[in-house]
């Protein structure tokens, strides 16, 4: 079983700058159950609208940018990242019809990059001055 980690991408980048931008640290196990969930969910669709890997990822981000910057001043914003960052899954969709195994494939390597991402925001927090500020 290949783990396709490019529909991963996305959350990881996102969980170390919602670390960055002050999420709190007792909602960020709860982000990562919800990246897991929802990107399950996404990749188990097993339909596609046919958007490369990289322009999905991409519209994704520019969908969660004003969101995190929101919530820099309104943290309750932070719980929607996650249900915005499996919507790359679902414009890519899965590889035919539903599997199990490719969806929970997926679901793993959220889950792994996204505790990689708090883990290195945090520690990018704490080593710049007025990051969470």
């Amino acid at each position: 079983m290949q783990i396709p980690i490019d529909g991963s991408i996305d959350t990881f980048l996102m969980a170390a700058f919602m670390a960055l931008a002050g999420c709190p640290e007792a909602w960020r196990r709860q982000a990562i159950l919800w990246f897991i969930a929802f990107d399950f969910v996404g990749a188990s669709t097993g339909w596609s609208l046919g958007v490369s890997h990289g322009a999905a990822v991409a519209f994704v981000l520019a969908l969660a940018f004003p969101v995190l910057c929101a919530a820099r001043k309104r943290p309750i914003l932070f719980l929607f990242l996650p249900l915005i960052g499996s919507a790359d899954n679902l414009l890519m969709g899965g590889e035919g019809p539903i599997r199990f195994s490719s969806a929970a494939g997926a679901a793993i390597a959220t889950g792994i990059l996204a505790f990689i991402g708090f883990s290195l925001g945090s520690l990018l927090s704490r080593q710049i001055p007025g990051a969470t500020r």
